[in-house]
């Protein structure tokens, strides 16, 4: 982690974004993402659970309605965390990811890779 986040902090700051989670509006049985978006297996997420941490510096929201509450048993809520320019959200992201892997010993269900 300490390696990746060196190569992030030696870009220019880039565009303001924020770093948000995605988190279970219910109980329930959620997908498991692998390489490709593809979805193998699914695991239990009580509600308010993170599913998945990422970062965007997009004006607009990352994603519709519609693919929110796709998701999963129930959906899940866009939650913004960290504000500011696309190396910091990006050294958030990644601080999220691996604290989350320390703790739990797996990626969150909708990461698919330590980005």
């Amino acid at each position: 982690m300490e390696k990746e986040m060196e190569g992030i902090m030696r870009r220019a700051g880039g565009p303001q974004g924020y770093m948000y989670s995605l988190t279970a509006n219910v109980s329930g049985q959620y997908p498991v993402l692998t390489w490709g978006n593809k979805a193998n297996s699914t695991t239990h997420l009580n509600k308010d659970a993170v599913w998945k941490y990422g970062e965007t510096s997009s004006k607009s929201d990352r994603y519709s309605a519609a693919e929110l509450g796709r998701i999963g048993a129930g959906g899940v809520t866009p939650n913004p965390l960290v504000y500011g320019n696309q190396i910091q959200i990006k050294i958030a992201e990644k601080v999220a990811i691996y604290g989350y892997f320390i703790q739990n010993g797996h990626l969150p269900p909708g990461n698919k890779i330590f980005r």
